[in-house]
């Protein structure tokens, strides 16, 4: 008998043809996280199985494309070790003060001389020769469960109070990478997590603006750096982007279009730094109609400012939405310290909400801005956060 840690696979096992290059993708980010190598690491159906994983590097729910986890008995293929522990399960759980349990049964291994009917009525029969009096069954909705799983070499049994859920989603870096425009706000990190779960490793660029914005602001978006890059393989990558001088003589626009005219800079520089550095992406926060700023027309705005791929993975989001995740991925507090951004000092009190895509750039052009957006591009700080 060895205990292992079991990695149940949910939407990447669904893939088709190239499935393998999905789950040789996870491997790689769990090595990377856990220290394992390839001895440590067998691939079932549907299944990963670690061995020898040390507690200390048993953190597994950062690591998207993982359905669930859970420290299970492997034994030998026979019906008798698997009662065994069967009864240990059984004895753990009403030491806990259950009084249901069910067995789920999977035979993986169609050869195995029992059928999963047969496993689950011979080992709930054991379970309630020992434990009769303390133990009942009920199969809709047990206290726990025992789950068993028939594997060619080995049978894997483990309670259903022991399983963790994870993150789900594709490993991070199966789609490629993007670079996030990361504000210090309650929606840009949830943006970059949520394109972290559909496998995009991220980078960040943030703007500031002394002396209007102070270095609390930039701290404040270095500690959202380091919540994302615990999903990210443990760093991430970012520009610091000063547009002062760029938000300063835009104010020779009208009042309504500086945000706007603020938003096509950042993009133009993102831009430029996403095809130096090969990002695949620019990635924001907006939701459409969150904010004056963000109806279509405004978004589109901005969007033909650049020929460039912006993702908004937030788009149908609602605020309370967004920060029901904010929450659980522990950027919530960070995002609500009150520091102001760019984005917050020397915008629009009034902003245009249906921009004419021709006013903009005629005004774009009219301020003459190539030299501060250079500037800007060629003063950039880069940190490695992790």
């Amino acid at each position: 008998m060895e205990k292992v840690i079991l990695i149940k696979l949910g939407e990447i096992w669904l893939k088709g043809k190239n499935r393998d290059e999905f789950i040789g993708r996870l491997i790689k980010n769990i090595k990377a996280s856990t220290g394992l190598s390839n001895k440590d690491i067998i691939i079932g159906q549907g299944r990963i199985y670690l061995y020898n994983l040390k507690p200390s590097n048993y953190n597994l729910k950062p690591i998207f494309g993982i359905h669930s986890f859970v420290e299970a008995y492997e034994v030998e293929p026979n019906l008798k070790e698997a009662v065994k522990i069967t009864h240990e399960i059984a004895g753990k759980e009403v030491e806990n003060g259950a009084k249901t349990f069910k067995i789920e049964a999977r035979r993986a291994d169609k050869k195995f001389e029992k059928s999963s009917m047969e496993l689950n009525q011979e080992l709930g029969e054991a379970v309630l020769n020992k434990f009769g009096e303390m133990l009942t069954v009920d199969v809709k909705n047990p206290d726990f469960s025992i789950f068993v799983e028939v594997q060619k070499s080995s049978i894997y049994l483990y309670s259903s109070k022991d399983e963790v859920a994870g993150p789900k989603g594709l490993p991070v870096g199966i789609s490629g990478t993007g670079l996030l425009l990361l504000s210090g706000g309650i929606d840009s990190p949830v943006a970059g997590w949520m394109s972290q779960k559909r496998g995009m490793k991220i980078d960040a660029v943030h703007f500031y603006s002394p002396p209007y914005t102070g270095e609390k602001a930039k701290e404040k978006v270095v500690d959202l750096c380091r919540k994302l890059a615990v999903f990210n393989g443990g760093e991430i990558q970012l520009y610091l982007v000063n547009l002062a001088r760029i938000q300063v003589e835009s104010k020779k626009a009208p009042e309504r279009l500086w945000t706007l005219l603020h938003r096509r800079f950042m993009v133009q520089i993102a831009k430029e730094i996403a095809q130096k550095k090969n990002y695949k992406a620019l990635i924001n926060g907006e939701s459409l109609g969150q904010v004056a700023s963000q109806t279509i027309e405004n978004i589109a705005a901005v969007d033909y400012a650049i020929n460039f791929p912006i993702l908004r993975p937030l788009v149908g989001f609602d605020k309370l939405e967004t920060i029901e995740i904010a929450k659980r991925i522990d950027t919530y507090e960070i995002s609500i310290l009150p520091f102001e951004d760019c984005c917050t000092v020397l915008s629009s009190a009034n902003p245009k909400t249906k921009a004419k895509l021709q006013e903009i750039a005629q005004w774009e052009e009219k301020l003459k801005l190539q030299d501060a957006v250079q500037e800007a591009i060629n003063n950039l700080e880069v940190k490695k956060i992790t």
